[in-house]
């Protein structure tokens, strides 16, 4: 009997993991994309994505939800160090442990998926898409997570030698990747081999087993703002692009990740343009669209993707090309291998196939009626959009190229400029202090000339003044700027007029910026953007008060008691004024700290009995902080 009870459960185990088996093109694209749509904003949580579960095996094609990552740590940061012996490995959400009921490879590798997750002594992985073992792998894979290897619990695991293979790793080390892939690596990692090791699991998985090339493609574009290295971004990149191609991506997933990526490798445009091409059909106004969006053809101006616009664009395009362009295929090709970096590969195979693909960019002659259908439509575009549209306001339409040169004097973007030189440009009245409907317009303006104006200009119940400082910079069309951006750069402008004079005393504006951005999640663009905040919020002894009174007011207006109370607790950590319930003040300077700390109480209207020490990692403090803040630049 014991022994017919044990079948039954071994038979139940098994096919937990079989499941259905799924290519990965069966995926819904909706879901599969969807971590581009908002790439610089906060995921959805992961407990809710954790409830959407689908049987799949541990190492075949994944067939699940592909939301957006979320930037917090699933599991709270460990506090001592531990010696991982064990994993709880879970591909449906019932708890089955390793090594007996999971799959592996010849080599004992098992593949955790972008459904599954993995629970190393605490630290739980959700779609890590890495592969691991319970032990020596018979193979030197140096992604995989051998999970009897003893790792400290650490946030950070940077060291000055850094480690391309797990088992090479320091035990801090491990702690701290292992936290970076429970973050759902949505983080800049700490230490730069990180990604690498992370990437050459990606290629074995792609590259050997075959499986997952469309996660496999997806997650490779989407982690490229996070690669500080030139040479492994170029890795990445090309993987994808080789994988695109060898293995055909469909049309509908080329123009998702043609809409939702700001760097589009114009490949990809290649691979739709040839199918049209070679059939002899011509292009839909939606792909054209695409084009004079974001391939080389694209102009300066750049519309968002919107049903209107689109059906606008279209009877133009569909007029002047006589129903739509049809494209001869060129003679000049673009020649596309990929060598691929881990070691672990067979040399043999490393080395991949090469592939040529027609380029319809070396010479764009045939693309005239298109450009011509596009000049017609963006001339429509700005006379709508630049018209009486902000009851009453009319904002005159203006070049801004000679503008932006003019007032960059040779220099390179970003443009720091006051607010009223943009206002003058466009003949806006500045006798009254600058209105919401006339800073919306301005900051919409630019967006549609391609650039961002930083601070954000549309927080209601904040003061603007036509002399303040703001910068316009670069940004790619349909570009979502995330609340994290927006809550660094508004604690930044607060950290500098709640410190005041006493600037230097913490290494200077840009190291408050830089002890400011840890407790963000933030891609290298938005680090890049934010590098010229100590030019825009320069400390004036005259306006100090003002400032802090006026930022004070308008946070005061918005949040709760609680909320402001945590805030102050975020900032204490920030700025290490490490001051204790009791009143004990243990930090250098006890005059400086003290009186930030009254003018920190009495901007924010609350008391100092209240204060709470922030025990929580910064970026779990930071996430929390950033969603607080998120209501400021939703309600314009």
């Amino acid at each position: 009997m014991f022994y017919i009870i044990l079948g039954i459960v071994l038979v139940v185990t098994i096919s937990a993991f079989i499941g259905k088996k799924n290519t990965d093109k069966e995926l819904p694209l909706d879901e599969i994309f969807s971590t581009f749509a908002n790439a610089n904003a906060q995921g959805q949580n992961n407990e809710e994505a954790a409830t959407k579960k689908e049987n799949v095996t541990s190492d075949a094609p994944d067939k699940c939800e592909l939301s957006e990552r979320n930037n917090t740590l699933v599991a709270p940061p460990l506090t001592s160090p531990e010696i991982s012996g064990s994993a709880v490995y879970s591909p449906t959400g019932e708890v089955i442990r390793a090594p007996d009921s999971v799959k592996r490879d010849a080599y004992g590798l098992h593949w955790s998926s972008k459904s599954s997750e993995l629970n190393v002594s605490g630290i739980v992985i959700r779609g890590g898409m890495i592969y691991w073992a319970d032990g020596k792998p018979g193979i030197d894979e140096p992604s995989c997570v051998d999970i009897t290897l003893p790792f400290e619990a650490t946030n950070s695991g940077h060291t000055k030698d850094s480690a391309e293979n797990y088992e090479m790793m320091t035990p801090s080390q491990r702690g701290g990747y292992l936290m970076w892939l429970a973050g759902g690596r949505n983080l800049t990692p700490s230490d730069l081999s990180w990604v690498s090791m992370w990437f050459m699991g990606i290629e074995r998985r792609a590259l050997l087993d075959k499986q997952d090339i469309t996660l496999c493609v997806v997650e490779s574009l989407r982690m490229l703002p996070f690669v500080r290295n030139q040479e492994l971004y170029g890795n990445m990149k090309s993987l994808a692009i080789w994988l695109a191609v060898k293995f055909m991506l469909s049309e509908d997933q080329i123009l998702k990740l043609i809409q939702n990526m700001k760097d589009v490798p114009i490949e990809f445009f290649n691979i739709v343009l040839s199918n049209y091409s070679n059939a002899k059909l011509p292009l839909p106004s939606y792909l054209s669209y695409s084009l004079m969006c974001r391939s080389p053809l694209a102009g300066k101006t750049v519309p968002p993707y919107a049903e209107n616009l689109i059906n606008e664009f279209a009877s133009i395009y569909k007029n002047q090309t006589k129903g739509g362009l049809v494209l001869i295929t060129p003679n000049a090709k673009i020649s596309l291998t990929y060598v691929s970096i881990n070691p672990s590969i067979p040399s043999g195979k490393r080395k991949q196939e090469i592939i040529d693909l027609p380029d319809f960019f070396k010479d764009t002659t045939q693309f005239k009626s298109l450009i011509n259908s596009w000049s017609e439509f963006i001339k429509n575009y700005k006379e709508n959009r630049y018209g009486d549209e902000s009851g009453g306001l009319k904002i005159k339409r203006a070049d801004w190229e000679p503008f932006i040169q003019e007032n960059l004097k040779g220099k390179e973007l970003p443009l720091i400029i006051k607010l009223s030189a943009i206002a003058s440009f466009l003949e806006i009245d500045q006798t009254e202090k600058p209105k919401s409907a006339e800073r919306k317009e301005i900051s919409e303006i630019a967006r549609v000339e391609g650039y961002l104006i930083i601070p954000e200009l549309c927080i209601s119940g904040k003061e603007y003044k036509w002399e303040d400082n703001v910068a316009l910079t670069p940004i790619a069309m349909g570009e979502k700027i995330s609340d994290d951006f927006n809550s660094a750069v508004l604690m930044f402008e607060f950290l500098i007029a709640l410190i005041g004079e006493n600037v230097e005393k913490y290494g200077g504006a840009q190291e408050i910026l830089n002890t400011a951005i840890k407790y963000f999640s933030l891609v290298n663009e938005e680090l890049t953007r934010l590098k010229v905040l100590p030019d825009i919020f320069i400390f004036d002894k005259e306006k100090e008060t003002q400032s802090l009174d006026n930022l004070g007011e308008c946070l005061q207006t918005w949040f709760k008691t609680d909320e402001r109370e945590y805030m102050r607790n975020v900032i204490y950590n920030m700025l290490s004024l490490s001051k204790d319930t009791d009143g004990t003040d243990n930090a250098d300077n006890d005059d400086h700290v003290g009186q930030i700390s009254e003018k920190l109480h009495q901007a924010l209207d609350i008391k100092i009995e209240t204060l709470e020490k922030i025990t929580a990692h910064s970026a779990i403090a930071g996430e929390k902080l950033a969603s607080m803040l998120s209501a400021l630049f939703k309600n314009k």
